[in-house]
């Protein structure tokens, strides 16, 4: 009960930060001409599997676009993309919750963390590392997970073993 508690308030915060921002244009459906454009002329690069990302170039360290515009839902479905959302999302209150217990069983939440560093915003197209920062948010969380389920482990198993001592010297 305590674990799931501890969940959902991260849940909570998660929430607040990252919801409707891990939506991303899929280009897979876009033709080559469109396809050659955008890398070219636009600035993004397949990086990170089958999703797009700026090239860390067009970004300067304020977050400012230096030359490239942002690629914005508008973009991605007047050029051809799909608007998708990733299956690890933090959208409403449940997705969140069950993205977290995904991570906090130590599966792919290397990902999450990825992919909250990328955010840029709502309806716009993540930037490689545009917001670094975050993956402390996504890492303390991880961090704090593994500290309380080993404290609650380790407190079930000192439970159980006084209660077997217990019993053991209640028979002699």
């Amino acid at each position: 009960i305590v674990w799931c508690f501890f969940i959902v308030i991260w849940s909570v915060v998660f929430v607040q930060l990252y919801s409707h921002k891990f939506w991303h244009c899929d280009f897979t459906g876009m033709n080559a001409t469109w396809q050659r454009y955008v890398q070219e002329e636009v600035g993004l690069t397949k990086q990170h599997h089958s999703w797009l990302s700026w090239k860390r170039a067009h970004v300067s360290s304020d977050g400012n676009s230096t030359g490239a515009l942002f690629w914005t839902r508008k973009n991605c479905t007047d050029y051809g993309g799909t608007w998708v959302n990733r299956e690890s999302n933090f959208d409403n209150l449940g997705q969140a919750f069950l993205t977290l217990f995904h991570m906090s069983t130590m599966e792919d939440w290397v990902s999450v963390m990825r992919y909250a560093t990328d955010v840029v915003g709502i309806d716009k197209h993540p930037i490689e590392d545009f917001a670094f920062e975050t993956g402390f948010i996504a890492s303390s969380f991880y961090i704090l997970t593994i500290i309380l389920s080993s404290n609650l482990f380790v407190s079930a198993f000192i439970q159980s073993f006084d209660q077997t001592r217990a019993e053991i010297e209640g028979w002699r």
